[in-house]
């Protein structure tokens, strides 16, 4: 397979904050409680958009807590129309059931078992490798930026049936859906330049129908009708920061941990089996969605705490995910700790469609350096490469040689 398009460097500080260690912070508040009127701006010291200054704000700690939270009904996804929906429209993220529930049966038939192993063997674990080669005939790279963000970004173009050469806009798009809630100026640019491109893609696949997401979209219905342009418009423009965002950060967590453990790595290299206890691990020891909104959409009670109509509510799976009364040395990356599932993927009616998806882009990425590059460490000049981030994790660099 070829892999075409210039190398992207990711670097979203700006947005996500420059938390290196949140846990500390976690496991302080949750011996308050797992449910606190708090604000984790605030405990990290980082900027509150004007939209919620003058909001109450709880945050949801515990794993019992949080996993009450993605089920509760009266927390609603409505809150999503001040982030991600300035730049989506109204999509199924911003929905609650009953609304919510035809549309995500719909489009959950692109992510069913079957037609994911598909994509895994024809695309997803070959271009994993491809992306690898020049990583291999330079004698190394920056697996950030050679590899992890670059895989997800290239499955999403495949998936939509647009050239591979877009993953570069697709790229700059994604980037940019992260200041949303703090640039809306920016955000409305960058809406208007993807529903053009997706209104393109849509007419083009009405004349021209192939084997992606597109048109499989476009030949669904809903309650006996035929989904609008613009719920094709805005689910597809919900996948770069849903599928593409979040993956990337998963997998780039994952490989550094993985390198700065190495009797694991080197374990998981002689035993290819540990693969899958590899991304579970990976997934819950430093989840790359740490803080989850919801508003109040009624009086809610929660783990004995009142929340009133109107509340912001932080759910927090970072935290729940090293809640010592779930895991036994819950701070610590082991991959043969017994599984047990993390909050990572959510709850509920909301529970991530493409958390599959994802698992197997982690899965490829692994694979293509184990197959390529076994003796791969990291550089000797790497400037202490680590994770940072709050609201998401992002890794700052892997530069590596093989």
């Amino acid at each position: 397979m070829d892999i075409e398009g210039a190398r992207v460097v990711h670097d979203d500080t700006l947005a996500i904050g420059d938390v290196r260690d949140p846990y500390p912070v976690y496991s302080s508040l949750l011996a308050r409680g797992e449910v606190l009127e708090v604000d984790l701006r605030e405990e990290f010291g980082l900027p509150i958009e004007q939209t919620f200054d003058r909001v109450r704000t709880f945050s949801v700690l515990s794993y019992d807590a949080v996993r009450h939270a993605f089920g509760e009904t009266g927390l609603s996804n409505a809150i999503y129309q001040h982030y991600l929906g300035i730049v989506t429209g109204e999509s199924i993220l911003q929905m609650d059931p009953p609304e919510h529930d035809g549309l995500r049966r719909t489009i959950a038939s692109a992510f069913r078992p079957k037609s994911l192993e598909t994509w895994m063997d024809d695309f997803i674990r070959p271009a994993a490798h491809a992306l690898m080669k020049p990583v291999i005939a330079s004698g190394g790279g920056e697996l950030v930026a050679d590899l992890t963000y670059q895989l997800p970004m290239r499955v999403i173009c495949r998936m939509l049936g647009v050239p591979a050469v877009d993953w570069v806009v697709f790229s700059r798009w994604s980037q940019l859906f992260l200041t949303a809630a703090w640039d809306p100026e920016a955000a409305m640019v960058v809406s208007k330049e993807m529903e053009d491109y997706m209104h393109l893609l849509i007419a083009e696949k009405r004349g021209n129908p192939g084997d992606d997401l597109t048109t499989m979209l476009l030949d669904a219905s809903v309650d006996d009708r035929r989904l609008t342009t613009s719920e094709v418009t805005n689910f597809l423009r919900l996948l770069l920061p849903a599928g593409a965002e979040t993956t990337f950060r998963g997998a780039s967590i994952m490989l550094l941990a993985l390198l700065t453990h190495r009797d694991q790595f080197e374990a998981v290299r002689a035993d290819r089996a540990l693969i899958p206890a590899v991304v579970d691990e990976a997934l819950r020891w430093d989840p790359p969605t740490h803080n989850v909104p919801r508003i109040a959409a009624r009086d809610v009670e929660l783990k004995g705490v009142h929340i009133p109509a109107g509340a912001y509510v932080v759910i927090c799976p970072g935290a729940a995910n090293r809640d010592p009364a779930r895991w036994q040395r819950a701070e610590v990356f082991d991959i043969y700790r017994p599984y047990l599932p993390p909050a990572t993927f959510g709850h509920g009616a909301h529970y991530c469609l493409g958390y599959q998806l994802a698992r197997l882009e982690m899965i490829a990425s692994l694979e293509a350096i184990l197959d390529q590059a076994p003796g791969i460490r990291f550089a000797p000049d790497a400037d202490d490469p680590h994770v940072y981030g709050m609201a998401m994790r992002a890794v700052s660099s892997l530069p590596v040689v093989v």
